[in-house]
């Protein structure tokens, strides 16, 4: 089994009694590169917002750096994978109580979830702050990538200037106001 996992299964203390297998089969779906923060054998209810059609399936769920999972056991009724980008995460709330335990509600564009998980409220609290920082860090993430393309960008048209002053295309004073420009100074 995967360090990632087996960490995420110890800090949410996921009773795997009867799912190791499936866990280690859900393996198969991550990539190496994406860490595992949260996983749960579970029955969840999918609804399909457009037609409010409700299924009840059980699988294996996990929330990732980059996305959540959600593996459904049963082969026979055809079920694919279920994947969503945390971009494409709308709301999580987590809820539970003694009588209908705990719930974590997911709603993306296309599909909404409801995954049964513990009840205790510790939990459920930790599990509602993972989500949390997992998007927060996810949003982080992407926001680094975008400031990276446009100052590799900046640089590439910087170089290019650079190259018409040594050419003399441009003057001195043209590339130092393009490269002040191109800097935001």
């Amino acid at each position: 089994m995967r360090e990632d996992i087996s960490i995420a299964l110890e800090e949410f203390k996921i009773n795997t009694f009867g799912h190791t297998s499936s866990i280690k089969k859900f393996e198969q779906h991550l990539s190496s590169v994406e860490k595992v923060l949260f996983i749960t054998p579970t029955n969840v209810i999918m609804t399909n917002p457009r037609t409010l059609k409700k299924e009840k399936v059980s699988g294996i769920f996990a929330l990732t750096s980059d996305r959540i999972i959600f593996a459904p056991t049963s082969i026979l009724l055809n079920h694919s994978l279920h994947t969503s980008d945390l971009s494409e995460i709308k709301s999580v709330s987590c809820r539970g109580n003694g009588l209908t335990g705990g719930h974590i509600d997911i709603q993306t564009s296309v599909q909404s979830y409801d995954i049964l998980v513990s009840y205790k409220k510790e939990t459920i609290q930790k599990i509602q702050v993972c989500f949390n920082d997992a998007i927060k860090n996810y949003k982080k993430q992407g926001q680094a990538t975008i400031i990276q393309t446009i100052n590799s960008s900046d640089a590439d048209e910087i170089a290019k200037f650079k190259a018409l002053l040594d050419s003399g295309a441009i003057t001195q004073d043209e590339f130092d106001a393009k490269k002040k420009q191109l800097l935001g100074l």
